[in-house]
């Protein structure tokens, strides 16, 4: 029995190669930029989802991490109602002045995906057209 439990331990408690771990979670940064959609399935491919922020102590980490990089949130289902990839709705949020705008404009060039703007603010999201090309970060949850 202790065996399969440190067998157990063995698999969860690390991350895949070019991972990174922070507490219970493993990052993957890309390597390519994507629109926000082909992030988000990048993601799901890897059985994994586009980063949910969950606290102060992820939201600094992650801004460490660097800048222009697409999170797991948006927008598109109804305006300013903004939801995380798991369908949850956001509650705390570190938008950047001014932020979330729309890009200032109304219809279908309106800006539905979050992104992490700079390194320096931890109050650093910032509302973006869903088809610009980004950096992003996955997150896989150790269970």
């Amino acid at each position: 029995q202790d065996k399969s439990l440190s067998v157990n331990l063995t698999k969860t408690s690390f991350c895949p190669a070019d991972w990174i771990r922070f507490n219970i979670s493993c990052y993957l940064i890309s390597t390519s930029k994507k629109s926000w959609d082909d992030s988000k399935q990048f993601c799901e491919n890897e059985k994994a989802h586009l980063v949910i922020v969950s606290g102060t102590e992820e939201q600094r980490f992650l801004s460490s991490l660097g800048h222009n990089i697409w999170i797991g949130l948006n927008d598109k289902e109804k305006e300013n109602v903004w939801k995380w990839v798991d369908g949850t709705e956001v509650t705390t949020t570190y938008w950047k002045n001014n932020q979330p705008d729309n890009g200032g404009s109304k219809g279908s060039t309106g800006e539905d995906c979050v992104h992490i703007t700079d390194m320096s603010d931890l109050n650093n999201w910032n509302d973006l057209r869903c088809n610009d090309k980004l950096y992003f970060i996955c997150e896989k949850i150790l269970k």
